[in-house]
């Protein structure tokens, strides 16, 4: 419980726009979370920390942040959110490249790997993969319910 209401939201906090993407930075993050695992399981010595956070039930910080970004896009799309010029940036994907649902948005053309992985780019190539299912969901609750059966 400590972990979960002290530690993992310093780790994820504003992490729907910040994101790390270099391998360093992104094991840095998994390996707090590896030690908390260790912790909690009183495991310290020749136990592998992935069976630990498999057998605690944890995603990886990763995958949150991916869900959290997701879950943001969502917000974005169907105004929940107040935002000033990221809705505009939002451009539907010509309907002639769609092979998945039919609310998928064009990727922002990136010349450098930093701006690549920003939180448009990056999350608009998530939220193209998504199933129809889990886009057309009614409301907030049922996105992250359907999202988070795909991690």
């Amino acid at each position: 419980m400590a972990y979960k209401s002290f530690v993992r939201p310093i780790l994820q906090y504003a992490s729907s726009i910040w994101n790390p993407h270099t391998e360093q930075n992104i094991s840095k993050f998994e390996a707090v979370q590896r030690r908390a695992a260790r912790f909690v399981t009183r495991r310290y010595h020749n136990s592998s920390p992935t069976a630990m956070l498999e057998e605690l039930k944890w995603p990886t910080i990763q995958d949150r942040r991916r869900a959290a970004r997701q879950s943001m896009l969502y917000k974005i799309h169907n105004d929940l959110v107040s935002t000033e010029g990221i809705k505009a940036s939002l451009r539907p994907a010509s309907p002639r490249r769609r092979r998945g649902h039919h609310q998928q948005f064009t990727i922002p053309q990136c010349r450098t790997q930093c701006r690549q992985q920003a939180f448009l780019p990056h999350t608009i190539k998530d939220w193209n993969e998504l199933p129809q299912n889990v886009v057309e969901a009614k409301t907030i609750d049922t996105f992250v319910s359907r999202a988070s059966r795909l991690i």
